[in-house]
């Protein structure tokens, strides 16, 4: 059954209680139905009157569908076996390969349909805690600035870390790491428009094999190939490193135009960029682990802190001194 919202559902199931049928039995056809307890109803409506002001509160988390379930499966009243509740998004999230089948029976969807609430951005979920914790140190405006992924990677971020409690014995790298891809996605959203330039594709080198790196990560991104990596911008960044070919200078002539290219050329932007890549997200993402302080300067450098703005600030809301790191 499908229901607008998580609200309409428990709206139903505090419906009318009292159900009537009729049975054969040797001395005939007997009434049937769940006697009216005033206990059980009582304590049915109170475990759904719970959930709904919990959602009223705090919002709506996949967890409360969960109890939802047990609310229903565990009461006389309600004649129905619940085996999954929840929104279609959050349950195509939820579920492993081996499950998807069974879960497309269940909701009447088509494989395609799975696959795109799957992979589109859009529909992404963003977890509603992360979410307030990340309005409250970045602002209204720069969180909604974001891309849907980039929210949903900040959002997780933050979640996990207030779930840890700053404690000293783990490993934070899924903190830091998270937030490195949310400045990657960012990164790319600014630079993207390279590629549709106007005979920037004529720029690539005719030589079979492109012996310039940076040359080659641009060339991969204008032919679609391979999108941009975290780690390829500290050094398409340093203009005056970069050799003197058709491809690279039109990637200078562009970056120089962008709205945030006073933070993005600064010695101050391109640094922390660099530390975003080398600390942030290659320290923990291969044999160490990112410790607590690291961890703590993470979330500092990329969403910012009440005396400066961060690095998804200086991104997507560029103002005057954040070339130098004073904003």
């Amino acid at each position: 059954a499908y229901f607008p919202s998580v609200m309409h559902l428990i709206a139903d199931l505090g419906g009318p209680l009292h159900t009537l049928g009729t049975v054969a039995t040797r001395a005939g056809n007997a009434r049937f139905g769940f006697v009216k307890s005033a206990d059980r109803s009582e304590r049915l409506m109170a475990a759904l009157t719970t959930v709904a002001s919990r959602i009223l509160r705090r919002g709506y988390v996949p967890a409360d569908a969960t109890d939802l379930i047990r609310v229903v499966n565990a009461s006389e009243f309600l004649p129905i076996h619940a085996h999954v509740a929840g929104y279609v998004r959050d349950l195509v999230w939820t579920v492993n390969p081996d499950e998807r089948t069974t879960l497309e029976r269940w909701c009447g969807l088509d494989a395609a349909t799975v696959e795109r609430l799957k992979l589109d951005p859009s529909h992404l979920p963003v977890h509603p805690g992360g979410a307030r914790d990340a309005t409250a140190r970045m602002g209204e405006v720069i969180w909604h600035g974001l891309l849907p992924v980039s929210r949903h990677f900040v959002a997780t971020a933050l979640w996990d870390w207030t779930q840890r409690s700053e404690s000293p014995f783990l490993d934070y790298a899924s903190v830091s790491v998270e937030l490195s891809k949310a400045v990657e996605v960012e990164l790319r959203r600014a630079t993207e428009g390279f590629a549709q330039l106007d005979g920037v594709a004529a720029c690539i080198s005719s030589r079979d094999r492109i012996r310039d790196l940076s040359e080659l990560a641009l060339a991969k991104m204008v032919r679609g190939t391979a999108h941009l990596t975290l780690g390829n911008y500290p050094f398409l960044l340093d203009l005056d490193t970069l050799g003197n070919l058709s491809l690279l200078n039109r990637w200078r002539e562009f970056v120089a135009g962008l709205p945030c290219s006073g933070y993005l050329l600064s010695e101050h932007g391109r640094d922390t960029i660099s530390r975003v890549s080398k600390v942030f997200r290659n320290g923990g993402a291969h044999d160490s682990p990112i410790g607590l302080g690291t961890c703590r300067d993470a979330i500092d450098t990329i969403l910012g802190t009440a005396g400066g703005r961060g690095v998804l600030a200086r991104l997507v809301a560029p103002s005057p001194g954040d070339e130098n790191g004073l904003s």
